[in-house]
């Protein structure tokens, strides 16, 4: 196709040529050209501005464990159920990070087996299945872009395999980063860090959390979806004992927010982390096992 340009020179080239072809002008009423419809603008995705101080809110709390060691060929299975009540209450800042207080009622754990009692990789539930000896337990919450901790007030002198520890867990698992203001589409990821300790072996739990909003319902009510991958480490090391232990998982959840208190409403998640676990005290087959643990969490805010 000629350019307008080769066209003009075109014209400059052959003057007489034109003339001597031209027609005689012909006058013309002009047609008006149609009307075309009007053009209307992309609707601009809604924002939705949470607000920075969260009221009270009270969660039940449910998590089903399902426990599977393989220890020299040998395949045992177990199911650790726990269920707590969990009131916090959060102030966000300017990038969504998350600080407050909260408390953590009716905490239960019922199961049976060596393997719910020998695990040592749980990090929602307790590791010990003995009846908790409190009735309530006071915790601190701090969720930022790279750390999160739900600690017992005042701190224990040793968090390993105390219950307390464990439902303070609990209410870690409901601490969820948001931007102060999202819209439908939005992403962005979190990189955490936890400690936990575990059947006397301190981990180290590295989270990586992808989340999305797929949707609004009524401008009330934010969905969520996250996806999170998890690693551990960890080693004991004395004279008497040596574990070292590592793994890794994956895990979805499902997070409904209501935006008038910018607060969580309800979290269905599932998850499941493999670890390997050797005890170079042992010189046996039993010196290294492997665990695979699936874990069912539901979280529903209790309406007044």
């Amino acid at each position: 196709m000629q350019s307008v340009t080769a066209r003009f020179a075109l014209v400059a080239a052959f003057p007489l040529l034109l003339l001597a072809c031209a027609r005689p002008a012909v006058s013309a009423t002009p047609v008006p050209a149609p009307a075309l419809p009007p053009v209307s603008a992309a609707p601009l995705s809604a924002r939705f501005a949470l607000p920075a101080i969260l009221p009270a809110t009270s969660y039940a709390v449910r998590v089903r464990t399902q426990l599977e060691r393989d220890s020299a060929g040998r395949i045992e299975q177990d199911v650790v159920e726990s269920s707590a009540r969990v009131q916090l209450t959060l102030r966000r800042d300017a990038r969504g990070a998350l600080r407050g207080s909260g408390r953590v009622d009716s905490f239960s754990v019922t199961g049976t087996g060596a393997t719910a009692r020998a695990s040592v990789t749980r990090t929602t539930t307790s590791a010990a299945l003995a009846a908790p000896q409190f009735t309530s337990v006071l915790i601190d919450a701090v969720l930022d872009s790279t750390l999160v901790r739900a600690v017992v007030r005042p701190p224990l002198a040793n968090e390993c395999d105390r219950p307390e520890a464990a439902a303070a867990a609990v209410a870690r698992d409901l601490l969820v980063r948001i931007p102060p203001s999202v819209a439908v589409g939005d992403q962005w990821r979190d990189s955490l860090v936890t400690f936990v300790c575990r059947g006397g072996v301190p981990m180290t739990v590295r989270m990586t959390i992808a989340s999305v909003v797929t949707g609004a319902r009524d401008n009330r009510l934010l969905r969520l979806r996250r996806t999170l991958s998890t690693s551990v480490e960890g080693n004991s090391r004395t004279p008497w004992r040596q574990v070292e232990i590592s793994g890794v998982g994956r895990g979805t959840q499902e997070i409904t927010i209501d935006l008038e208190r910018g607060t969580l409403d309800a979290l269905d998640g599932e998850s499941t982390l493999t670890i390997r676990v050797a005890n170079g005290s042992l010189r046996d087959a039993t010196r290294t096992q492997q665990v695979v643990q699936t874990v069912t969490m539901t979280a529903r805010a209790i309406r007044p």
